[in-house]
């Protein structure tokens, strides 16, 4: 997989709540800091951050019942290290957007 994917290392797990969460850890998120997702979503999304030890701030939908990324830089905090976005149906949310929304964070 490692060489399909052209990186040095790949890793295999046996959930998507494991990948969220591995990922979590690996960006270094944990008590205290404050992670944005999308207030619709399924539990693990929750679940993983508050396993880290961080606190899920909830940002609502737009009209294609993804995150609304016109609300997330008013959830920003001095505690936000991560902002995850959660696609539904095929559609993605802005990430051109969340992208550069992402640069304010510390």
């Amino acid at each position: 997989m490692a060489a399909h994917l052209g990186v040095k290392y790949t890793i295999g797990v046996g959930s998507g709540t494991d990948a969220l969460f591995l990922a979590l850890k690996a960006a270094g998120i944990g008590p205290g800091d404050e992670v944005i997702t999308v207030s619709f979503t399924c539990v693990a999304t929750i679940a993983v951050i508050a396993n880290c030890g961080a606190k899920p701030i909830l940002v609502d939908i737009g009209n294609d019942y993804n995150m609304n990324v016109d609300l997330v830089e008013k959830a920003i905090t001095s505690k936000t290290k991560a902002i995850m976005p959660v696609h539904l149906n095929g559609r993605m949310c802005d990430m051109k957007k969340l992208m550069d929304i992402s640069k304010n964070i510390n």
